[in-house]
């Protein structure tokens, strides 16, 4: 095992440069999905104020790579109002996986989320400048059934009790559009 400062920099192959920091990546990235099963189970946390922190604390991870523009429009009201368990979970996981998907896919300089509690919905849309993709219709009703990524965000909305569009050129990125009743998820 190495101890920190034990060899120089210039000791260490590309190799083991590389394996070094693939171990530093899934590190990483088993912490943040431990403290993302935390703060879900976490009943303390679970208002509509606590998702926007949550999801803006998720957005940083990216502000190295991207543009990124979150856009909240919330009545104050419902700030304070608690997520369902379920709701909270979901939504979460809606935003990051179409984060995600920009981040593996799109290779895009700008990525915006909109966030919107309407009177009787929420909106959320996920937008990219990227590459884009084929897609022959705005529902994700017919996308292709190998992407993990696809399936998941229409599971979500389904489990939400909503629908989601996706709209995708290529060359001119991607929009993901996800609604679904507000009466559902708040409690």
């Amino acid at each position: 095992m190495l101890a920190a400062g034990s060899i120089s920099k210039s000791e260490i192959n590309p190799l083991q440069r590389k394996q070094i920091r693939r171990v530093i990546d899934s590190t990483r990235q088993a912490t943040q999905a431990l403290r993302d099963i935390i703060w879900i189970n976490d009943r303390a946390q679970s208002t509509v104020a606590d998702l926007l922190e949550k999801t803006h604390d998720h957005l940083q991870i990216y502000s190295d790579y991207y543009q990124l523009n979150f856009n909240q429009e919330v009545p104050g009201g419902y700030l304070s109002r608690q997520l369902k368990g379920s709701h909270q979970r979901d939504i979460y996981y809606f935003i990051k996986e179409s984060i995600n998907n920009a981040h593996k896919h799109a290779k895009a300089r700008k990525i915006t989320l909109d966030f919107r509690l309407l009177t009787d919905m929420f909106r959320i849309i996920v937008q990219d400048d990227g590459v884009g993709f084929e897609f022959e219709s705005d529902s994700i009703a017919n996308a292709p059934t190998t992407g993990y990524g696809l399936r998941s965000l229409k599971r979500r909305a389904s489990l939400l009790g909503g629908t989601v569009q996706i709209s995708s050129n290529p060359k001119h990125g991607t929009r993901i559009c996800l609604e679904f009743p507000s009466k559902t998820a708040l409690t």
